[in-house]
């Protein structure tokens, strides 16, 4: 492990004329995969990098190792990063490092004994074979994964900071037959800690999507209520995210340009950035850059409050960087949104005529906010009450309006690589089916 104290320790004796920051990350993640009543695959990479970047006189550059194995070799890899910044740098850069302080201590780690790969996978394979004997399964898959990671950062500027973290992660997929008919449906979950991960409701919600989905018929076309389920509202809010990256905004590149303090969305919909969940992965003091993360509305009341900043794009555009420099560009910590009170069988028994949408392997496009997603696992809903599954249906709607119109949100909750969201229920939206 490359700490702290290392890396200061050696920039202080460096005596180069150029400012330096360093990232360390040490990474292990293992994979088990299941597929149908035998092992697929038990793997484990693990992954200890190091990264200097090198600012020279409005130069920027950037070299990794995954072979620092001494000092001597880490103080090359700084005078690598010198010589190139100084000979080749690129001048469309970031201008400076941090010199805040990020709040050190948040660290998402929940491990009290060492990973039972044994015993994880003899659990994976009881509960394919018991899906597996299920009437009209027929195949299923499973992947287990738990990551395990460590970062240490300095700058000299004197500021550093380390963070620890760990999450584990289940996915299910199951293939239901009846005939010559096929459907699919999966289910997943997400902890820090991995005893918590419910793998047989996994397994079981999983078998109930797929062969709910049996029987599916195109819709008629027409305009009603879309209620997006929370695990694909978990998608829609990432793509959202897209939109308000500060990169984004820079290069003109989403539909929320020129949008910010403006009314965007219906004022049931209210979104937080918060830096320090309990149990999420995501949970940071400090990005990749060693600015402070911090909690702060995205929308409030339906008005846009902020875009997200690294330091490049915060430079370009005469803002202050806002704690979401992550993996070289924008990123965040956790996504909020706030929930209601109403359970999925109160959402469903909302809708008039409409579609609940539970997949979609479709997003927006983010320059121009327009969503036309394939229903991949859904149903037709009519005077509250589901009617059927639906298949070669499309949902048509651009995303300002999808948020103008959002009339309700649930109180069931999908958490999703740090994004926590409920269901919602959208009104006016176009639905294409069958002519």
């Amino acid at each position: 492990m490359v700490d702290n104290d290392l890396l200061i320790s050696i920039m202080g004796s460096l005596n180069l004329d150029a400012e330096f920051e360093a990232y360390f990350d040490k990474y292990k993640v293992t994979n088990i995969s299941v597929e149908k009543t035998r092992f697929k695959n038990i793997e484990i990479k693990e992954n200890n990098s190091l990264s200097v970047t090198c600012l020279y006189n409005g130069k920027m550059s950037t070299v990794t190792s995954n072979q620092v194995t001494s000092k001597n070799s880490i103080i090359e890899l700084f005078n690598s990063a010198y010589k190139l910044a100084k000979n080749a740098g690129a001048t469309d850069c970031r201008k400076h490092f941090s010199s805040k302080r990020g709040q050190n201590g948040i660290n998402p780690y929940s491990k009290d004994d060492i990973l039972d790969i044994g015993g994880i996978s003899e659990k994976l394979i009881n509960a394919s074979k018991a899906a597996s004997s299920k009437e009209k399964i027929y195949s299923i898959r499973a992947d287990f994964s738990v990551v395990e990671e460590e970062i240490s950062i300095a700058n000299t500027n004197g500021i550093n900071n380390n963070w620890k973290g760990n999450d584990s992660y289940i996915s299910v997929s199951a293939v239901a037959k009846d005939g010559a008919e096929q459907e699919s449906g999966g289910d997943s979950m997400e902890a820090i800690d991995f005893h918590k991960l419910d793998i047989n409701s996994v397994f079981d919600n999983a078998i109930k999507n797929a062969l709910g989905m049996l029987g599916a018929k195109p819709t008629n076309s027409f305009k009603g209520q879309l209620l997006i389920d929370s695990r694909s509202a978990c998608t829609l809010f990432q793509q959202f995210l897209q939109a308000i990256n500060g990169e984004n905004i820079l290069k003109n590149r989403s539909f929320l340009v020129g949008k910010k303090d403006m009314k965007i969305a219906s004022e049931v919909l209210e979104i937080r950035e918060e830096n320090s969940i309990e149990g999420s992965f995501k949970s940071r003091g400090f990005d990749d850059e060693l600015i402070p993360t911090n909690s702060k509305y995205l929308i409030d009341g339906g008005y846009l409050k902020t875009f997200l900043y690294n330091i490049y794009s915060a430079e370009k555009m005469n803002e202050e960087p806002t704690g979401n420099g992550f993996d070289g560009s924008v990123g965040v910590t956790n996504i909020v949104i706030k929930k209601g009170s109403s359970s999925i069988n109160d959402m469903i028994r909302k809708v008039d005529n409409g579609v609940y949408l539970v997949d979609t392997g479709d997003s927006p496009n983010i320059s121009s906010g327009d969503l036309y997603a394939n229903v991949m696992n859904g149903y037709y809903i009519k005077n509250g009450e589901i009617v059927h599954p639906v298949k070669e249906t499309v949902i048509g709607i651009n995303m300002l309006d999808l948020f103008m119109n959002i009339s309700h949100v649930g109180g069931d909750v999908f958490q999703s690589d740090g994004i926590f969201s409920p269901s919602i229920l959208v009104d006016n939206v176009n639905i294409s089916g069958k002519i």
